[in-house]
């Protein structure tokens, strides 16, 4: 992969922005280059080359850089402020290594494939292509580290069949203390004496660690971020970051046989119709649950739209697509599963006059999928990158996560964390009390309307049967009866709808089920100040609230057959759920009020078996579900059950009320209140009358027909 020629890339338009003078075409009178290739390198080659940064915690750098032989691409870059699992074993987060696979082909031979991170491809000049991804070729011509900065300098020499340089390839790669942005300046300059037509091409981000899948499957993503057109967006300053997204799988597509070795090649931009559109690439990530490798432009280096407007277009990529390492598997799924995917990047074509450069610089973001880090880089705050952030699962319910909700429940309980209660654990909880106190008059409503309605409903149990018997064959006036009946005894249907809240409060479970699963923040974070760590050195209990509690790690991964398919393997003794199983029993065993009908024996089979779903079916769906989201759900069930009994308390009081002041009506030591009809009583009037008009239609019709025969 990476070291066939691919075809040539288009030059891209950009409407409303005009386009730059080409260079002057070469000349005609001199003969065809012949012979092209690398000069390899005459010493200090990349095998030998140690990494930029380091891999210490207390170092000033974020990350480790490892250069890999081939294209001077990385090895891997690691960060060293983040671990991948906690625990005395845990190492370094690696979010780019080099990936290689060999496989056997159809002939019996051995077929290696590799994918370098950011390697150099190769540059095709005048038509013909020259790689630069083999080893050998590059070479080291300086290096700096101080404690703000660290850079390496690598160049290879393209020449011609008489050892002539053609063009000279430099790269360089920049990191600086405290940032998770890696520049890496890279150029090529035409020292044949003639002008040339050159196209550069080069791979960009490798897939992420996977990690350990939970709800919602891979979360892998490739993302694009886009200028929109200048009819919507005049000054070419917004990036849209949302439009593009695409899921592992959507990014493999299929693969061309059942071994998995070949797959379908696949053109990530320019996506149809983006010239008609205007649209303009800015940058492309891969991202996983909480980390992302994007690769962007260096606006300073380009120049400005206008004064003032720098040029986010990403002008050295006019084409992206992904490649793939096939890793083999039964089935397309697994084909799937174990696939790694890439991205290539490739130039425009461009003419270079004689001793002329073309700069191709770039960025690299290799850091945390966080607002707050992300923001905190003012090159990818101005680019939109922190547009990056989604929490949603996905799927085909992802639209019911409601972006704007989640955003907002994440920056509340940021503001919790960080100036009121300074823990996250503490911050969840206080946020269950927020939530509760603001949807209380919600929820007060809806079960004082539940119970009185089915208090009155109970009390006119008996009558109705009593109509039921009487005019059980008379459809019609047993209808007419019995809105009679609901009339005088003031009963409403609208108490009916007192279970309608319930529904409404859905769109704040779902977004905050998202945003706690993805909020980065909550990653290897102890709950309550970490105060179990403190008691017993190490213990897994709370001490990662982007996971299972584990208050006994088994120290493996455990796959459950159908359960691990939804909720991934158990690798512990989780006690969160638990509780939450034996709450929701306390609360059906104790809290339930008894039915205020008679039940049938198959509605009591019904509640029997939706009691046991609750006190069971809920608890093992949440057993693997971060911590932080168990403790939201089990702190808002004990204040429910809290809340629901005082409510309770208050309707026997306010009934209490009622019965007295009916008494004293009966008695005649009160006036009868004459009542004004609710919305719903009109409605239930205008749908009787329109029901007797009906009837007396028919009626009518019937006698008529009667006389006329």
């Amino acid at each position: 992969v990476g070291t066939t020629p691919p075809s040539a890339a288009p030059t891209p338009t950009t409407p409303g922005v005009p386009p730059a003078a080409p260079a002057a075409p070469a000349a005609p009178s001199l003969p065809a280059l012949t012979g092209l290739r690398a000069l390899p390198a005459d010493g200090g080659a990349v095998a030998a080359l140690g990494g930029l940064g380091a891999d210490a915690k207390a170092n000033p750098f974020t990350m480790q850089v490892d250069f890999a032989a081939a294209g001077a691409g990385l090895e891997r870059i690691q960060l060293s402020r983040h671990v991948d699992v906690l625990g005395p074993n845990a190492r370094n987060e690696i979010l780019q290594q080099r990936e290689i696979y060999t496989f056997r082909a159809m002939d019996g031979s051995n077929v290696v494939r590799e994918i370098v991170p950011f390697a150099a491809i190769g540059v095709r000049i005048d038509g013909v292509f020259v790689p630069l991804l083999e080893s050998g070729v590059w070479k080291e011509i300086a290096r700096t580290q101080t404690p703000a900065e660290a850079s390496v300098t690598l160049e290879a020499v393209v020449a011609d069949g008489a050892s002539a340089p053609v063009v000279k390839v430099t790269r360089e790669f920049r990191l600086k203390a405290d940032r998770y942005d890696i520049e890496l300046i890279q150029s090529l300059v035409n020292v044949s004496g003639r002008a040339l037509r050159v196209q550069w091409m080069q791979h960009g981000p490798v897939d992420l660690p996977v990690g350990v899948i939970r709800y919602g499957g891979d979360s892998r993503r490739l993302r694009l971020g886009h200028l929109p057109g200048v009819t919507v967006n005049p000054d070419q300053q917004w990036v849209n970051p949302d439009r593009f997204s695409l899921y592992h799988a959507d990014v493999l597509g299929e693969p061309m046989d059942a071994m998995g070795g070949a797959w379908n090649e696949k053109k990530i931009w320019p996506v149809p119709g983006y010239e008609a559109s205007g649209l303009n690439l800015s940058w492309v990530a891969l991202t996983n649950r909480y980390f992302s490798v994007a690769v962007h432009p260096l606006p300073e280096r380009q120049s400005e739209l206008a004064p003032g407007k720098p040029d986010k277009r990403f002008v050295d990529v006019a084409d992206v697509d992904r490649i793939v390492l096939g890793r083999g598997g039964s089935g397309t799924g697994e084909l799937k599963k174990n696939a790694i995917a890439g991205v290539r990047l490739f130039g425009p074509e461009v003419v270079l006059a004689p001793g002329a450069s073309e700069d191709l610089s770039m960025g690299i973001y290799a850091g945390p999928l966080s607002e707050r880090y992300l923001r905190a880089d003012a090159r990818a705050k101005s680019l939109g990158m922190d547009g990056m952030v989604i929490y949603s699962f996905g799927g085909p319910c992802g639209f019911c996560t409601f972006q704007w909700l989640a955003q907002l429940l994440k920056s509340f309980l940021g503001v919790l964390q960080s100036s009121v209660v300074f823990d996250w654990g503490l911050a969840i909880v206080v946020l269950v009390i927020c939530v509760r106190t603001l949807l209380h008059p919600v929820t007060k409503w809806s079960q004082m309307s539940i119970q009185r309605f089915g208090k009155q409903m109970s009390a006119l149990a008996p009558k109705q049967k009593k109509l039921q018997e009487k005019y059980g064959d008379d459809k019609v006036k047993l209808r007419e009866e019995m809105a009679k009946l609901m009339k005088e005894e003031n009963v409403n249907y609208a108490g009916m709808l007192g279970c309608l809240p319930m529904f409404l409060q859905t769109p704040i479970w779902i977004a905050l089920s998202a945003m706690i699963y993805f909020t980065f923040e909550l990653r290897h974070t102890p709950a309550f100040f970490g105060v179990f760590q403190s008691i017993v050195p190490g213990w897994s209990f709370l001490a990662d609230l982007s996971e299972p509690d584990k208050v006994v790690a088994f120290g493996t991964a455990i796959y459950v057959p159908l359960i691990s398919g939804l909720m991934g393997p158990v690798e512990g003794l989780n006690l969160l759920p638990l509780l939450m199983g034996v709450l929701f029993w306390f609360q059906q065993k104790y809290m339930t009020p008894p039915p205020t009908t008679e039940l049938t024996p198959e509605m009591e089979t019904q509640q029997k078996i939706m009691k046991v779903m609750i006190v069971f079916m809920f608890p093992l769906l949440m057993y693997n579900a971060p911590s932080a989201l168990v403790i939201y759900f089990l702190a808002n069930s004990a204040l429910g059950i809290v809340e629901s009994q005082r409510i309770r308390k208050q309707v026997l009081k306010l009934e209490a009320i009622e019965d007295e002041r009916k008494k004293l009506i009966k008695e005649g030591k009160l006036p009868a209140p004459v009542r004004k009809p609710g919305f719903f009583a009109r409605l239930q009037a205008m749908a009787e009358a329109k029901q007797q008009q009906i009837e007396a239609n028919r009626k009518g019709a019937e006698k008529g027909k009667k006389k006329g025969t």
